[in-house]
């Protein structure tokens, strides 16, 4: 139904959420609106708003200040028409706005009876029996719903006949009297509340809704943190459903009970844990005891070969359905053991334990090497698994999981007398296949899977997940953790969040991946992902970067959304899929984590009898948290640090306390008002932190008295270039290197340089890009270790303009060394050259260089420049412009015979069945079509070549683009027009075709599929080969190069952030051909109506004899094909 208010003034009568000012307030639990309007002269009107908690309904205070004489209110509710939508008019969620989803429509009311009795109503609908209480000086009547929008008109309708009634209510509300409503859902027998009841019952909803807001409580220097977590508290409450005995996924949308994702975490981190326990055990009686299969069954026919579900949901199964949940049961279970130290439950459960073991090394572990080391692959195990199949592959997140709970079964075996060996070893197994399988051990993170099938080949674009889980799961120590987060500095976009109040620069959010094309779910702006990283970033050690990252979600979600307060799915800042649904349970559940883990540090582990509490609180000076497990609170006053914990667990706890060091030195540690022992945490990265340790009691009050120098900062080059040398140093004693990614060589570690205590000094040396070192850093009485964080770039680096002018390439040098250069430069292209002074400041760039078409024979597409610098330094690089019209009478434009090779329609690409090599196990892939995902499986799509066909038969079957590319290609209906290359069986993993003579250029028509699980990674390649032995090559990169048939890319400056030139497409439909500049498209992509090709190019060496022309298929799981082959001569 549908409940408005208005009022009657000396002007008429309006509806309230027409007033000029209504300010709305989410006080966790309620809504407040405080409404004025020049209509009501100085009078406030205040509405205040709560579900009742012991039926399905609502009460309502009303009340008016400001003046001393009553008003008279009208209320009107009806519309009972059952009207729940796709997911409970969620945002985001249904086929209009929510905004608009909500208003009444008269046709809602047919149906609606009402029966009135003095202040009191019952309105029976087909769905739902609802009883009302209005309050004393309330006058009822039946009005019609046509008049809805008009509180005269509605009112003037009372009493008369209508099929679409609505009630309407007159009262007259006293100044500073409070007045009551409520509507109550009921059964058969079920009567109003009467109207005397109302005061006691909103008092005593409200004293249940700040018991559940007050769950937890956190007084912290930040109103907007305090304020979020009592809105955490009440979301959490609303996630669990006392009848089913579970946690639902979704508190309004996806209200079902599931054994995960992370929405159960809310439970022990907000000290609920008899409901944690009743989720456990209730999943726990659902898991499969079937008979255990006598093997593997594969994929399934019948979901195209995208899934395995009939080997999925067997013997040792949680949830059934499509997701592998058990994962996060078993790590909800492990960690709810850690708040609890119930072996009770571990005992009754390990039989779950022991099915679910069993279940997952038969279905998910997958050998690899000589050493049949296991990783496991993951079938849809996370919350990002729509869309995302890795056909057999071993995958990062998963196999951290396993080696997590594999530790956590070891330990508890042992507990409860049971073997612990075969846990034990198979968790060291897995780090070792993680560590020599998936370590990028030269870039400093783990790739996101490494295949099972064709090249075996490891993906090297982590998601989100690919980091927190792993941090989380403890696989990386403290140097690997802090490698895996600047994977997320540098690699992952960041979304600044800002605004009124909210300085620019210091909070941001994250898209969970760099990839594309765009698919739900593997590359959105989620709230559970973004705040599960910021935990991450806080166990990596990074509080700083982790609040702002926390916060930044905090705002986005809870305070610019369209919700107040909501930890829901996605986000505002979702390009794909926008702000969308409420109190969603994995948001809840990773936020609490993050609040209790990570800012204030909270981790108990009761099996061993030991409490943790390592804060990660920015520069504040005091902190609190009120948390039924715990009282903690921390106070900065001058140079004495107080931190306070009492403890309230089921058994008593030995303490210990992790803090930053605020200065090298400590004059006193005191802990009860006794000095006490403490140490520095021997592997701390990015400053320094101690260690104390106390036996069990009551309260511990931690006392430091801090003395000496604040730690030294050590500072480094931003950016260094290839075999440049790289100088970090401060006013500390450095005493140690580790360069875990190979990055320097000849390490030196110089004593007394320029009055400073050490100085390194190192060549870099190591892969391009983002690198990470450490140095060791003695002061005092502390020491850690302080990364080194730099860029190793090309000494000299051609750099392209942005935006570039037809017929012209514009392009500038950029200086990655130290030394500043200035002198006269020769510039050459296709054989011409010029010369142009050029000054470039260290780390700087050169004025900008315009070459022009006409001067330097320049052609559309990829063209080579160099730059030599005082005889010595010769720089070269490629710019492209695609907007030339080079002469044609001085080119020669020979394309080169395909016939004998072709060996398919392109419009067959997603007609074919690519049933082969396929994982034989239980894995989700492709479909068997080439185009989908095992959510979609069904999914195809038409690619239609009339349009390239007809114009090749009106061109005697070549086609030339605006540029004067001329391409050959059939014209038949019924002739083959693609040579496709593949991993599938369909078609060769590669072909050569043979080229003689000499060329400057050349051009290929390509097309081919891709898809998310490719991206970031060189699907294939194309190899020119020399009679030399000499190449050039062409990666097919997805999403540079290589581009999907069925869609453009869609681009922004985030989260599909791709600034490179985007090439020529060919609509195969219609032949139109598409040239379009970078900033023109941003925003744009999509679904192209008969598939596109892809034009690409490669500048050749003039002057040396052709030998053959390779295409190669690198990446499982997609087709590449190349339609026609063009040289300039």
């Amino acid at each position: 139904g549908n409940l408005r208010f208005a009022v009657r003034t000396a002007s008429g009568v309006f509806w309230l959420h027409q007033a000029e000012r209504i300010v709305a307030r989410y006080r966790p639990g309620a809504m407040i609106y405080q409404i004025t309007d020049p209509r009501l002269g100085d009078a406030v009107l205040t509405l205040t708003m709560i579900g009742l908690y012991d039926a399905e309904g609502l009460i309502v205070r009303i009340e008016q200040y400001g003046t001393v004489e009553p008003l008279e209110w009208l209320a009107a509710f009806g519309g009972a028409g059952g009207k729940r939508g796709a997911r409970s008019g969620d945002i985001g969620c249904e086929s209009e706005p929510i905004s608009r989803f909500f208003q009444l429509r008269p046709d809602n009311c047919r149906g609606n009876e009402f029966a009135l009795d003095e202040q009191t109503f019952i309105l029976t609908s087909r769905i739902a029996t609802l009883a009302g209480t209005l309050p004393p000086s309330a006058q009822l009547a039946v009005a019609d719903a046509a008049q809805w929008d008009n509180p005269t008109a509605l009112t003037n309708s009372a009493g008369q006949p209508t099929e679409q009634p609505v009630l309407v209510a007159s009262m007259s509300i006293a100044a500073h009297e409070p007045a009551y409503l409520a509507i109550k859902r009921i059964g058969e027998s079920g009567t109003p509340f009467a109207t005397e009841e109302l005061p006691e019952i909103f008092a005593d909803c409200q004293q249940q809704r700040q018991a559940i807001a007050e769950r937890v409580v956190v007084n912290t220097p930040d109103p907007f943190i305090n304020a979020a977590v009592a809105a955490l508290c009440v979301a959490a409450d609303a996630l669990w459903d006392e009848r089913q005995g579970s946690v639902m996924h979704g508190a309004v949308a996806w209200r079902s009970r599931y054994p995960g994702w992370r929405g159960p975490y809310a439970n022990d981190a907000l000290g609920w844990h008899d409901r944690s326990r009743g989720h456990l055990t209730d999943w726990a009686r659902r898991q499969n005891t079937g008979p255990v299969p006598e093997k593997v069954l594969g994929p399934d026919p019948e979901a195209n070969y995208a899934r395995s579900h009939p080997s999925k949901q067997t013997n040792g199964d949680i949830g059934g359905k499509h997701y592998d949940m058990n994962l996060i049961y078993m790590d909800t279970l492990l960690r709810h053991l850690l708040w609890t130290g119930d072996l009770e439950l571990a005992e009754r459960l390990w039989p779950v334990i022991e099915r679910h073991v069993a279940w997952e090394q038969r279905l998910f572990r997958r050998p690899f090497g000589p050493d049949k080391l296991p990783l496991y692959e993951a079938y849809a195990a996370i919350w990002a698994s729509d869309d995302m199949q890795f056909n057999g592959g071993g995958v990062a997140y998963t196999s951290a999981y396993n080696a997590y709970h594999f530790r956590g079964f070891a330990d508890l075996a042992e507990r409860l007398g049971k073997n612990p060996a075969p846990f034990r070893q198979e968790a060291e197994l897995i780090n070792k296949a993680m560590q020599r399988y998936l370590w990028l051990a030269d870039r400093g993170w783990y790739a996101e899977y490494k295949d099972l099938l064709g090249l075996q080949q490891t993906h090297p674009a982590a998601g989100l997940w690919s980091i927190y889980h792993i941090i989380d799961s403890e696989m990386a120590d403290s140097f690997q953790a802090w490698q895996m987060t600047r994977f997320i500095d540098t690699q992952i976009a960041h979304i600044p969040i800002h605004g009124q109040d909210i300085p620019k620069g210091r909070f941001f959010t994250l898209p969970t991946s760099n990839w594309m094309p765009y698919t739900y779910s593997t590359n959105n702006v989620v709230m559970a992902e973004v705040a599960h990283t910021a935990l991450a970033y806080w166990q990596a050690g990074r509080a700083d970067k982790a609040f702002s990252l926390f916060k930044g979600a905090v705002l986005d979600g809870m305070y610019m959304g369209l919700c107040p307060g909501n930890a829901g799915m996605t986000t505002y800042f979702d390009a794909a899929r926008g702000e969308a649904q409420r109190d969603f349970g994995d948001a809840v559940g990773a936020l609490s984590r993050a609040v209790i883990e990570g800012l204030f540090g909270i981790r108990p582990d009761l099996l061993n009898g030991e409490l943790t509490v390592e804060p990660g609180f920015p520069p504040w000076e005091s902190a609190q948290i009120v948390h039924p497990n715990i009282e903690f609170a921390y106070f900065q006053k001058a140079h004495v640090s107080t931190y306070t914990v009492k403890p309230n667990f089921s058994r008593s706890v030995s303490l210990r306390l992790i803090v930053p060091a605020r200065t090298v030195e400590i004059e006193r540690l005191t802990v009860n008002g006794k000095i006490a022992e403490w140490k520095p945490v021997g592997r701390a990265v990015g400053g320094p932190r101690i260690e104390v340790r106390c036996e069990p009691a009551d309260v511990y009050e931690v006392e430091i008295v801090w003395a000496g120098e604040q730690p030294a900062h050590i500072s480094g080059p931003r950016v260094v270039a290839a075999g440049g040398r790289l100088r970090a140093a401060g006013k500390a004693e450095l005493v140690g290197v580790k360069d875990p990614q190979d990055a320097l060589k000849d390490i030196r570690l110089l004593k007394d340089v320029r009055l400073l205590p050490c100085v390194m000094e190192a060549t870099a040396a190591g892969t391009m890009g983002h690198r990470t070192a450490f140095v060791q850093v003695r002061q005092g009485q502390m020491t850690w270790w302080a990364p080194l964080e730099f860029e190793i770039r090309p000494p000299y680096e051609i750099i392209a303009a942005a935006a570039q002018t037809a017929n012209s390439v514009t392009f500038y040098v950029r200086n990655n060394t130290a030394k500043a250069l200035q002198g006269q430069a020769v510039i050459r292209s296709a054989g011409v050259s010029i010369k142009k002074p050029l000054t470039m400041a260290a780390f700087g760039d050169s004025e900008s260089v315009t070459l022009s078409a006409e001067e330097f024979h320049l052609l559309p597409g990829t063209n080579r420049v160099a730059v030599v610098l005082d005889e010595e330094i010769d720089i070269e690089g490629d710019v492209i412009n695609w907007d030339m019209r080079p002469e044609q009478d001085v080119l020669t434009w020979e394309t080169v015979n395909l016939e004998s090779l072709l060996n398919d329609k392109v419009s067959h690409i997603f007609r074919n069945e690519y049933l082969t090599p396929r994982s034989p196990y239980c894995s989700l892939a492709i479909p068997k079509q080439g185009i989908g995902s095992w959510c979609n499986f069904t999914r195809t799509f038409d690619v239609d070549d009339s349009g390239l066909r007809r114009l090749a038969a009106e061109n005697d079957g070549r086609l030339t683009l605006p540029q004067g590319i001329l391409f050959k290609t059939a014209a038949e209906p019924d002739a083959d027009n693609i040579v496709f290359t593949s991993q599938w069986d369909n078609y060769p993993d590669s072909v050569q075709i043979p080229l003689s003579g000499k060329a400057r250029h050349l051009y290929l028509l390509m097309a081919g599929s891709t898809n998310s699980m490719q991206s970031r990674f060189d699907n294939g390649q194309i190899i020119v080969t020399y009679d030399d032995g000499q190449t050039e090559q062409l990666p097919l990169h997805n999403p540079t190069t290589w581009w999907p048939i069925d869609q453009d890319y869609f681009i922004d400056d985030f989260a599909f952030h791709r600034p490179q030139p985007i090439p020529p497409r060919l609509e195969l439909k219609t032949g139109r051909i598409r040239m379009v500049d970078w900033a023109d498209f941003k925003g744009k992509g999509g679904t192209i109506p008969g598939g596109a090709a892809t034009v690409l190019d490669i500048p050749l060496s003039p002057d040396r004899e052709l030998s053959s022309l390779t295409v190669r298929t690198l990446a499982n799981e997609v087709v590449i094909g190349l339609m026609s082959v063009t040289l300039v001569r």
